[in-house]
């Protein structure tokens, strides 16, 4: 039940910001010092400004093109881990992470077989600074 709500509330998050906002697209909404993060597997941490691990922060991985389709649903572990494996195709995607008070952190992805074996490190933001939620690869 509660997986199901989740999908429900992520599904209506990225829908709903494109239905208020018509014609635009993932690639306008990005900010342009934001770049497409590549990896071989999509797995990392969720991080506070203070460097601390946030667990329970939901994940919803989507496919970046029109209709952006929902493909595979996560959550952090107690350490602010998430893995989602190597089922993920090779492709581009826009990773939604989401935590009560925090920005919601809307990341372009790509998974590429030949691509670089790091991890992402999603850095979860109170709203309101001029940074919100942003990741970097290592």
């Amino acid at each position: 039940m509660r997986r199901l709500l989740l999908l429900l509330f992520l599904s209506g998050l990225v829908l709903g910001q494109l239905a208020k906002r018509p014609g635009m697209s993932y690639t306008e909404e990005t900010p342009p010092n934001r770049v497409r993060i590549v990896l071989k597997h999509l797995h990392g941490q969720a991080r506070d400004r203070r460097d601390q691990a946030i667990p329970a922060v939901v994940l919803g991985l989507y496919t970046d093109a029109a209709p952006h389709q929902l493909i595979a649903l996560g959550e952090t572990d107690d350490g602010g881990n998430f893995d989602f494996g190597k089922k993920i195709a090779p492709g581009e995607y826009r990773l939604i992470a989401m935590y009560p008070g925090l920005c919601t952190a809307n990341i372009p992805v790509e998974v590429n077989p030949r691509g670089p074996d790091k991890k992402i490190t999603l850095r979860m933001e109170y709203p309101g600074l001029d940074v919100c939620s942003y990741a970097t690869a290592k």
